[in-house]
């Protein structure tokens, strides 16, 4: 299927695509034991999360992991952290990602005054991306429609034994990476809709990153980062949006301080 345009204007033959896309995931697992290679986070399980990352696995629980968001290097840390703890999901995980990642570089000004390349175009698609819409870049258009076409698409994707992962504050936490900014609800909107769809429960898996940034870099890549792998929270069927998403931010909040507290 021909790849078309990333653009919101495009947004169901966008989401149909990804719906059909098949990632290459002999190949994504060599990628991703190279970047553990090179980045090799200090990943820290608590007590009973292995137990629940087996769980998962043995029950085909759908999932989702999560993660906070320091920097443009968190996707790499995320894939070297899954080479450790779970490599057999390589090649299944859809990694939600704002939509300028999947057109080819762009610079992008920051209010700092500096700017920052953003985008790879196709090749975002190799890793599992999804491309997202953010009010922030389309403050003039009706997103409502091309949300629900995401959250269906990645639900529908968790139902047939797809895995997803997000950094749910949807941006980059400049200010104070050791609290959360505002937590999105997408998350708790895929998950919800799954187990309804499926009658069964949901998993989500908190993940903490904590590294030293030096944002004036662009070569920082997130060596040496401390990677806390929290319990996963089990959603049942019936639990509402608003109960999970609190829920699922308390757990990565608390995932995110023991990163910070390991470092």
């Amino acid at each position: 299927m021909e790849r078309p345009e990333i653009a919101v204007e495009n947004y169901k033959e966008v989401y149909n695509y990804y719906r059909q896309f098949e990632q290459p995931a002999r190949v994504l697992k060599l990628v991703y034991a190279a970047f553990n290679g090179i980045l090799h986070p200090r990943v820290n399980l608590a007590d009973g999360a292995q137990d629940d990352l087996d769980l998962i696995k043995r029950e085909t629980v759908p999932h989702f992991y999560i993660f906070n968001h320091l920097s443009r290097f968190d996707y790499f840390i995320f894939a070297s952290t899954l080479h450790q703890i779970a490599p057999d999901d390589i090649g299944t995980i859809r990694t939600m990602g704002a939509d300028f990642n999947f057109r080819w570089p762009q610079h992008r000004q920051l209010k700092e005054g500096r700017t920052l390349q953003m985008g790879a175009g196709p090749i975002t698609d190799f890793t599992g991306g999804i491309p997202v819409f953010r009010s922030m870049e389309y403050p003039d258009v009706d997103l409502r429609p091309v949300q629900e076409e995401l959250f269906n698409c990645i639900r529908d994707g968790l139902a047939t034994g797809q895995k997803a992962a997000a950094a749910p504050e949807g941006k980059i936490n400049y200010d104070n990476p050791a609290t959360l900014l505002r937590f999105r609800s997408g998350v708790a909107e895929v998950i919800h809709r799954t187990t309804e769809l499926l009658d069964r429960e949901a998993g989500i898996t908190p993940i903490g990153f904590c590294y030293k940034r030096d944002l004036a870099v662009r070569r920082n890549k997130g060596k040496n980062a401390s990677v806390h792998i929290g319990r996963t929270l089990f959603v049942p069927p019936g639990m509402e949006v608003p109960t999970i998403t609190e829920r699922a931010r308390t757990d990565l909040q608390h995932a995110v301080t023991t990163a910070h507290e390991l470092y």
